[in-house]
């Protein structure tokens, strides 16, 4: 192309007449339309188009469904939680259900609680049991100290050990009223 582009210049330049340019134009342009015509056996060697599958369509009616990962979120989103831990025996609603205040939701498995409330009141038998054997020391010691035949540290021991034993089932009655129904 510059070679082209180089003797229209030249041509230009020169400022010779217009019949030279015209067959120089005519000379260009059948060189180009010779050049660009393909030979017979270029033609011959195309490959021959590929054999393709046909599949035929029956008309029939057909839902179709799609299924795309989503989360939903509700207008107003509350977080349940338990007031104490353990292992859900039944849940009594089902999800997205409405619910109202103070509607029982689960059931935890209760036997762990009544085995601690059971222990707690074991505790508290104990300790009640302890404050009459404390009494029952007091009792049998204080009129041997009266009587001089033993000495009013046994007494005050005896004592201390009633007060213990008082404080013992104050405790154990914590324990049970602390203990879950």
């Amino acid at each position: 192309m510059n070679a082209i582009h180089y003797l229209f210049m030249l041509l230009n330049s020169v400022k010779q007449s217009n019949n030279v340019k015209s067959l120089l134009i005519i000379f260009l342009l059948s060189v180009t339309l010779i050049s660009c015509k393909s030979s017979p056996e270029q033609a011959a060697a195309a490959p021959p188009p590929p054999v393709l599958p046909v599949s035929f369509v029956s008309e029939s009616s057909e839902t179709t469904f799609i299924e795309y990962p989503a989360s939903i979120q509700g207008a107003v989103d509350i977080d349940v939680r338990p007031q104490v831990s353990g292992y859900l025996q039944s849940v009594l609603v089902n999800e997205g259900a409405y619910v109202s205040a103070g509607q029982t939701l689960f059931k935890i498995n209760e036997n762990p609680y009544r085995e601690a409330l059971n222990n707690a009141k074991a505790s508290l038998h104990a300790a009640e049991a302890a404050i009459l054997n404390a009494q029952l020391e007091v009792d049998k010691l204080t009129p041997l100290v009266q009587n001089k035949v033993v000495s009013e540290f046994q007494l005050k021991t005896a004592k201390t050990a009633y007060k213990i034993a008082q404080a013992n089932a104050e405790q154990a009655k914590a324990s049970v009223a602390s203990a879950p129904d």
